[in-house]
């Protein structure tokens, strides 16, 4: 009892192939920001990767410009190859606001995506529960005791031949 153990584990190496790319800040004020995040770029640390993530630029880019780096939250996350709109939160008040408006689906978020294959039906949702898949890999996967999610779709555009493969003709799907 009382005792404090400090424990130093050094960062990983950096990769050094990798090139961060430029931030890319859409809109922003004092409480949040809209950030463009290229397909290939990490949003956050995982797994061996603590350095060169979106969120590390963003401390970076913080601590320049008087804000304090610790306060700096990502709102929403997506993949690492997947492109698309992150939300930014600069101190605790507003990621808490914009978190809860988010859980209360008071905030719609919208992607479009180019599928092989054609889903059938063309419209429709996906509300299987996701959760942690291969301890290996940060990637998740469709599991019983996962956390519950909701995905609506819509076929927009399609491309391709048409013989089936199962229930996913072959060809390409634009989805909203």
């Amino acid at each position: 009892s009382g005792q404090q153990v400090v424990l130093h584990v050094p960062l990983p190496p950096p990769d050094p192939t990798y090139v961060v790319p430029p931030l890319n800040f859409i809109w922003g004020d004092e409480h949040l920001a809209i950030v463009d995040k290229p397909p290939g770029h990490l949003a956050h640390q995982a797994g061996a990767i603590m350095t060169g993530t979106l969120l590390n630029q963003l401390q970076d880019w913080a601590l320049a410009h008087g804000r304090d780096p610790r306060e700096v939250r990502l709102v929403n996350r997506i993949d690492r190859d997947t492109s698309g709109i992150v939300l930014v939160s600069w101190h605790l008040d507003a990621h808490l606001a914009l978190a809860k408006s988010l859980e209360n689906r008071q905030l719609h978020k919208e992607y479009l995506a180019l599928c092989h294959g054609i889903p059938d039906p063309t419209d429709g949702d996906w509300r299987e529960p996701i959760g942690p898949g291969d301890p290996a890999s940060i990637a998740h996967v469709v599991r019983p005791d996962g956390r519950a999610s909701h995905t609506e779709y819509h076929l927009i555009e399609r491309a391709g031949g048409s013989s089936s493969a199962g229930s996913f003709p072959v060809g390409y799907a634009l989805l909203r």
